[in-house]
């Protein structure tokens, strides 16, 4: 089983869950915290072709939101389950690391069960992807 890939902030709201929800659940710090720049998402957004209209709609919703608390909301509405699995690895290179710690930050303060909490690792791991590719990416620029 994959660790939860977690922020600092994010370690202290699942350390406040109960015993029984942690159980099982292993934790790592995320050590490579490097967030895109708004240029990076604007070219990602242009050479990304998204071709679910959900995707579609999902991006024009995030253009339009008026501040982060919107962009979040809008963020965990997103239904991954009803989108094919290249679609939502699109998706998430577009949207980038800052809109996913939304997401996951949002989800930890809400966990439910096992099943929330093993979506909240796979954000953590599409996220740590995107931190290293950024990371390299700012070391060449």
């Amino acid at each position: 089983m994959q660790p939860l890939k977690l922020l600092a902030g994010e370690k202290k709201s699942f350390d406040v869950l109960t015993p029984g929800l942690k159980e099982g659940w292993t934790v790592e710090s995320e050590n490579k915290e490097c967030y895109e720049q708004p240029e990076d998402l604007a070219m990602r957004y242009r050479i990304t072709e998204l071709d679910h209209p959900a995707c579609l709609e999902i991006l024009e919703k995030i253009r339009d939101a008026k501040d982060s608390k919107d962009i979040e909301r809008i963020a965990v509405s997103i239904d991954v389950l009803a989108l094919p699995s290249q679609e939502l690895r699109k998706l998430f290179f577009v949207l980038g690391s800052r809109v996913l710690s939304g997401m996951i930050g949002y989800l930890l303060s809400n966990v439910a069960g096992d099943d929330d909490l093993a979506a909240i690792v796979g954000l953590t791991q599409i996220r740590h992807s995107l931190f290293l590719a950024n990371s390299a990416a700012a070391a060449i620029k």
